[in-house]
């Protein structure tokens, strides 16, 4: 048998749960794509956003992607360590060692805020604070900026969904392949600075097996289906301390993302 099934993002959202009206949800992989569930089709003017079907029934998606995420990390990852082997891993470690903000080190290595009216390339890179033989900045930190700034990226096109929609989000959970790495996890938790539900990496191809399961009649709908074979999560809350810390890193950073778009 052969069964439809659906895009990649939206599989992703029923086996992370993110399927009734505000429930958003982010498949952080190479790519950061982020759908936030609405009960009609939500068109925006400025046409930065994507509007779509759910795969359920009378329910909508509005979506605002990164464009890059772990791809930028795994660049990162073959510069410093030669290749991206084990990379999640070794950033994991070296990334706890270094405290938000990085030391002052911003990443501009292209996570961003979606607009489908300008996709093209952009400049970006390292800021780093100078004299450089006065700033200790070692590895750790250039790891922990590149991961905050796929972090604020998320932040920025969660507001800005929420700015099409007209309403803030009721829940957020994410999955895909960072978050395998627990300190991207826990950066990402505190620069939203609202409690995230942690699904298991490999959502989307979860989500399809719930469609073949309903398609073949496993069970009798696809509610059905997602109730007996949703993945399991854990809930993170953000730490106060760095999560206020990072409201005003992450307004740094929109200001010199904004910088980068002249």
């Amino acid at each position: 048998p052969v069964v439809a099934a659906g895009p990649d993002t939206q599989c992703g959202l029923l086996a992370i749960g993110a399927r009734e009206t505000g429930d958003l949800g982010i498949l952080a992989g190479s790519t950061a794509p982020i759908q936030m569930v609405v009960g009609k089709p939500v068109l925006d003017p400025g046409q930065r956003t994507w509007t779509g079907a759910h795969i359920l029934p009378d329910r909508w998606v509005v979506e605002s992607g990164t464009t890059d995420a772990g791809g930028a990390l795994m660049w990162l990852a073959e510069i410093l360590f030669g290749d991206a082997t084990d990379a999640l891993r070794r950033f994991d470690r070296l990334a706890a060692k270094a405290s938000p903000g990085s030391l002052g080190s911003l990443a501009m290595l292209g996570p961003r805020q979606a607009d489908s009216t300008n996709l093209g390339p952009r400049w970006g890179g390292f800021l780093l604070t100078t004299p450089l033989t006065a700033s200790r900045i070692d590895r750790s930190h250039l790891i922990r900026a590149a991961m905050e700034n796929v972090a604020f990226a998320i932040k920025a096109n969660i507001e800005q969904i929420e700015k099409v929609v007209g309403a803030a989000s009721t829940s957020i959970s994410v999955a895909g392949g960072l978050t395998a790495s627990r300190s991207f996890c826990r950066i990402l938790t505190d620069v939203l600075g609202s409690g995230l539900r942690v699904a298991p990496s490999e959502a989307t191809a979860l989500g399809a097996a719930i469609c073949a399961a309903s398609g073949v009649g496993l069970h009798a709908d696809l509610e059905s289906a997602c109730k007996h074979m949703g993945g399991s999560s854990r809930l993170l809350q953000p730490d106060p301390v760095p999560s206020l810390e990072y409201e005003g890193l992450y307004e740094r950073w929109r200001a010199m993302s904004n910088h980068m778009d002249l």
